[in-house]
């Protein structure tokens, strides 16, 4: 059993295909306990580095994915900067304007780089949760589809 002292319960800022968030706690309960760092080479959107950062001294974090690894030392360093550019994203949102922030894949500001990506990752969550959601009324009578979708919407947070 690993100590919760000073258990900080920040959650993930992102949704990763392959993500370890429904596992995270069987997979922490599997560390032994007396390590002193914890090295994540595969690290998304941090669901186990998340739940384990309060068992170590140091935590090493590593993706083969640079804008995810910008983004998490942006956010790190910057956090009300990548907010107000998020913020400023998601303000201008159109399908017009996403096809031109996914085009522009040259920024060299990390603070641009990290607001893009999370706008971007936040799009892409929104189209899955979508298209599942789509996938389950295909498979429901025409009569209760409406008051399924206002349920569903509401789940998942989306604008009905």
């Amino acid at each position: 059993m690993h100590s919760k002292e000073n258990h900080d319960t920040t959650q993930p800022f992102l949704r990763w295909v392959g993500g370890k968030r429904k596992v995270a706690q069987q997979l922490t309960d599997l560390i032994p306990s007396g390590l002193n760092n914890y090295y994540e080479p595969f690290l998304g959107g941090g669901a186990l580095f998340f739940n384990v950062k309060h068992m170590f001294n140091k935590c090493f974090l590593s993706d083969i994915n640079l804008d995810l690894v910008t983004s998490y030392n942006s956010i790190k360093r910057n956090p009300s900067e990548i907010s107000n550019l998020y913020e400023n994203h998601n303000n201008k949102h159109s399908k017009e304007y996403y096809s031109k922030i996914c085009n522009n894949n040259c920024l060299a500001v990390p603070a641009d780089i990290t607001a893009r990506f999370l706008y971007i990752n936040l799009i892409i969550t929104i189209y899955q949760q979508q298209q599942f959601i789509l996938m389950i009324i295909q498979k429901i009578p025409y009569f209760l589809q409406t008051k399924t979708i206002n349920h569903l919407c509401y789940i998942f947070s989306l604008p009905v």
